[in-house]
């Protein structure tokens, strides 16, 4: 082969070889034909000299004795004399060559014959390659059948096959967080491709600020630990999607790609193509915050089409618990985003799941939707009053229909009530005009938070502050309850209420809904709050204030519940008995505002209970169970149905675990053994703005930075070298055979000598 860029021994040509050998000698050709992994198991060699050593002892042992019955005997070997010690020199070289070719194959040796093309060039430097592959899910969309993030793979096993010998591999999966699957570098070829081949996309986004710190920590301490790996050469396989890429034009970014160029060669493979075919199922929820059996309830979805072409009849369908219930077909202009809804109802409670899917485009991860729905029989609030019909008005917000089987079913209990009742049943607690707390029932009720309750305080009358701040207030130090810091009831007068532009989600369905009443409620008198700043948890949020600035609406997440309180009463029994005749303190529970206000309450507290069944690829799951159990095991089996046992521990009388490998897509099912014995359903979705497969512009990156395309990168033959083949295998393989061989040659021997 003349071609000089060609592979094999052939591209040495004949005459090529025979002037490297006459110009370095055979033995220095050898020598660069050969390299060892571990060249220090070489030293077993030695042992090759035990056989050797247990023959000339065992001469030693005999001592010749005439005797004359035997010289006739002796006649008669002394015929087979040659052929029986020749017998014996084969049998202690096969023993020999055993012992030597296992020293050999524990030392690794790589046999490269295109090495002999470099024998004369000394000190040619090795190599440093960082191998970064895109690991966001947009590389998973497919180019005539391949997905891209196999067409980046098979770019990096062009890069590993061109190397030289003696060059070091690292492996990063640019993710987020990146993931560093090879952090000493490798030299065994075969090695790296395994790790390579064994990848897998998952169903994530990909954080390239972060990915550019961790090669940058990885390459420093390569040349720290190997500083024979003279040069650094970093290539990214990447699809140059906008989400990833967008951030490299920030000045952070290029001050990163700036300085791995400086020390490095930086080449980014853009294995994309422009303008693909993409639809994505954007959103997938229930109208309801919670659903309870025979409620009909809109199912509501959204489809989006991210491509530059018009999709005619894209079809859509809805599944529940994995039978499909409807579908449907919709058109979809150019960037166009079309929402679509389906009314269902559930007849069994328990545990449910709802999937959207669609199909019929590049990217089949995000043609997927999925949420864990819980039906329960009916939503249970406990109402707490602190005098008989303080609770009312909260009681028939919560069920203004008063039909037989309600959503909500409330139950009014007196102060003393709270101790008598398992709160583990109730989504939420209402805590109307209630006078004074003990310290047990503080402990309850934090404790109840922690479970992911909600606990809602309306002031009154009857309120003691001194009591809430101590046992409910920041005297409790990190087991606060209260959001704010009770100061003392206001003058009895006329207060209006300012929405703060309707931003919390308790005032949020107010807006622009003028004759709501919510701003005309009349509020006579309220106890003046200030919020805590502590740093231990969020910050407490005000959804609704009135207009010289106090707190009306305190909400904060404290554990995994929401505290709550509203500054006013919520019934005109609380009155201020110093004015003649009493002035209620608040007439806001007969007030239209007041039902929504309530119900949107509710919603915000059960809504905190059902969102950890639903989260983003990535996010953590996590579990607090009441029964905290030693012998307690979870048992999570991931969308492919491959299961892992997770680790429980005991918190605070809980059965707490925590899953962090949400990293595909789908539903997750997670078993609990003794002392629950019941399963829970979990659903992760992807972050549509991967979707997006707009491609990054490439010439805005740095200068020092080589961007080739993948038409270009496969047909580049701009390494003339090649990696070394390991033989140890073979090495092992032969010694088998030699194992063989010597017992079979022994045992003739021995028939023959017999």
């Amino acid at each position: 082969m003349s071609d000089s860029q060609g592979t094999g021994v052939s591209w040495l040509g004949i005459d090529s070889l025979v002037a490297v050998i006459a110009s370095n000698g055979l033995s220095s050709c050898l020598l660069a034909i050969w390299t060892f992994g571990s060249s220090g198991m070489l030293l077993w060699g030695f042992a090759a000299l035990l056989p050797i050593v247990l023959h000339l002892w065992s001469r030693r042992k005999y001592r010749r004795v005439s005797w004359a019955a035997m010289d006739y005997l002796l006649a008669a070997v002394q015929k087979h004399a040659r052929r029986m010690r020749l017998e014996q020199w084969v049998l202690l070289s096969l023993r020999v060559l055993i012992l030597l070719l296992l020293a050999l194959a524990l030392a690794d040796p790589v046999v490269s014959w295109l090495s002999l093309a470099t024998a004369g060039r000394q000190g040619q430097p090795s190599r440093h390659f960082v191998l970064v592959l895109d690991g966001s899910y947009s590389m998973g969309a497919k180019q005539e059948g391949v997905a891209r993030f196999e067409l980046a793979k098979g770019v990096a096993e062009k890069w590993l096959r061109r190397a030289r010998q003696g060059d070091g591999f690292t492996l990063v999966m640019m993710a987020n967080p990146p993931q560093v699957v090879i952090r000493t570098p490798a030299f065994d070829i075969e090695d790296v491709l395994q790790e390579l081949n064994d990848l897998q996309l998952s169903h994530g986004m990909a954080s390239l600020e972060a990915t550019l710190t961790e090669v940058e920590q990885l390459v420093e301490q390569v040349r720290q630990d190997q500083p024979r790996l003279e040069e650094t050469v970093i290539g990214i396989f990447t699809d140059m999607g906008e989400t990833t890429w967008q951030i490299a034009t920030d000045r952070r970014a290029v001050d990163q790609l700036t300085q791995l160029t400086e020390g490095s060669r930086l080449q980014v493979v853009d294995v994309g193509t422009s303008d693909p075919v993409n639809v994505a199922i954007t959103r997938c929820q229930l109208a309801s915050d919670w659903i309870t059996v025979r409620q009909e309830v809109s199912w509501e979805t959204e489809i989006r089409n991210f491509s530059s072409r018009t999709l005619n009849g894209q079809q859509v369908e809805f599944w529940v618990d994995g039978q499909r219930v409807h579908q449907q077909r919709v058109d979809l202009d150019p960037g166009s985003q079309v929402a679509v809804s389906h009314r269902v109802r559930f007849d069994v409670p328990g545990e449910h799941q709802i999937e959207v899917r669609t199909s019929g485009d590049a990217l089949a991860t995000d043609n997927r939707r999925w949420v864990s729905v819980r039906v329960r029989e009916a939503l249970e609030v406990l109402c707490v009053e602190g005098r008989p019909g303080a609770a009312r008005y909260v009681d028939l917000s919560l069920n203004p229909t008063n039909i037989r089987q309600p959503q909500v079913y409330s139950e009014i209990v007196s102060e003393s009530g709270l101790l008598e009742r398992d709160l583990r049943r109730y989504a939420a607690i209402f805590l109307c005009n209630v006078g004074r707390f003990s310290s047990e029932e503080s402990n309850v009720l934090y404790e109840y938070l922690q479970g992911a309750g909600s606990v809602v305080f309306f002031l009154g009358d009857q309120v003691e502050i001194s009591d809430y701040n101590e046992y409910l207030g920041a005297a409790r130090k990190e087991r606060r309850i209260l959001p704010v810091q009770l100061l003392a009831a206001v003058p009895t007068s006329t207060y209006r209420f300012d929405p703060l532009d309707y931003q919390h989600p308790i005032v949020a369905p107010f807006r622009g809904q003028v004759r709501s009443g919510l701003l005309t409620s009349p509020i006579a008198r309220y106890i003046r709050a200030e919020p805590y700043t502590d740093q231990q948890q969020a910050a407490p949020r005000v959804a609704l204030q009135f207009f010289n600035s106090d707190p009306a609406i305190i909400e904060e997440r404290i554990g995994r519940g929401h505290s709550i309180v509203f500054t006013t009463a919520a019934s005109p029994q609380s009155t201020d008995a110093s004015q003649d005749p009493p002035v209620p303190w608040s007439d806001l529970g007969t007030w239209p505002s007041f039902l929504p206000l309530v119900q949107e309450t509710l919603a915000l507290a059960v809504r905190t209970q059902e969102q950890p069944r639903n989260v983003q690829v990535g996010q953590l799951l996590e579990i607090r169970h009441h029964e905290a159990s030693p012998a307690a095991r979870v048992e999570v089996i991931n969308p492919r149905g491959e299961s892992e046992h997770v680790a429980v521990s005991n918190a605070d009388r809980r059965m707490v675990w925590w899953y962090d490998a949400t990293l595909l897509s789908g539903l997750y099912e997670a078993r609990f053994g003794a002392p629950v014995d019941s399963s829970r359903w979990f659903a992760a979705n992807v972050d549509t703005r991967e979707s997006d497969l707009t491609r990054s512009d490439s010439t805005l990156l740095p200068d020092q930075i080589e961007v080739v395309d993948l038409e270009t990168e496969m047909v580049s033959r701009e390494v003339t070298t090649s990696a070394g083949r390991p033989i140890y295998r073979y090495l092992l393989a032969g010694l088998l055979g030699l194992l063989f061989t010597e017992s079979f040659y022994a045992c003739y021997v021995g028939r023959a000598s017999g």
